[in-house]
């Protein structure tokens, strides 16, 4: 399991509750208006307090996990 990791990569957070993670995003080279452009076309939304985290994933992509809406 370590190594697959290793070969694999990590997903490396980017935003968490509300703030991006300037530090990994300028190490993966991610400008706050690429992530805006996925959150858009991936998460369908513009208002990051929708997100509750953003992770890059080993395949490039990024995932969101959305906040639960309360009803």
């Amino acid at each position: 399991p370590a190594l697959c990791a290793f070969v694999k990569g990590k997903p490396v957070v980017l935003f968490r509750k509300g703030a991006y993670q300037t530090k990994e995003m300028r190490a993966q080279l991610i400008s706050e208006d690429d992530f805006k452009e996925d959150m858009r076309l991936e998460a369908k939304t513009e208002e990051k307090d929708e997100i509750k985290v953003a992770r890059l994933e080993p395949s490039g992509d990024i995932s969101f996990i959305m906040e639960k809406k309360s009803t």
